[in-house]
């Protein structure tokens, strides 16, 4: 919960300054301009990777200088960062960083197989740096909660 004092109400805060008010996701640097497709949304592509590969996190759309489409990009449980064209589903790139932390090593029983990245990244778009927490083995290695 984030405290705003009475005085401070109604001025608008670095925290949605550079986002449209209803805070939508859409920025005017992106390719498409959502009145276009209002009228005429469908699925353009659709992705299956593998059955234990869960997108916790909500995908992100970008667009970064000099790109010629947006970029869909997605992390997964099993620590896989995944970037594709937008427009045609294409993979344009992907990497899978250090094996996933698996769920049986841990205490929390709500997520099954493995515990890698949960939640949304955030991209720097100054830098085209994407910020995320990915949880796994020291060293990349599967070991025994008491050697890790």
């Amino acid at each position: 919960m984030l405290y705003v004092p009475a005085s401070e109400q109604g001025r608008k805060h670095k925290l949605t300054c550079h986002q449209d008010p209803p805070q939508s996701g859409y920025l005017p640097n992106h390719n498409i301009n959502p009145s276009d497709v209002s009228s005429s949304l469908k699925i353009a592509w659709k992705k299956t990777f593998n059955l234990n590969e869960i997108l916790y996190a909500k995908p992100l759309v970008y667009t970064p200088n000099g790109a010629p489409n947006e970029y869909v990009i997605t992390v997964s449980n099993q620590n896989i960062v995944r970037v594709m064209d937008g427009l045609t589903g294409n993979m344009i790139n992907n990497r899978t960083l250090d094996a996933p932390f698996a769920s049986t090593d841990s205490d929390c029983a709500d997520i099954p197989n493995t515990i890698g990245i949960t939640g949304t990244p955030i991209i720097d778009t100054a830098t085209d740096i994407m910020y995320f927490f990915a949880k796994g083995y020291q060293n990349g290695l599967f070991a025994s909660p008491a050697e890790t």
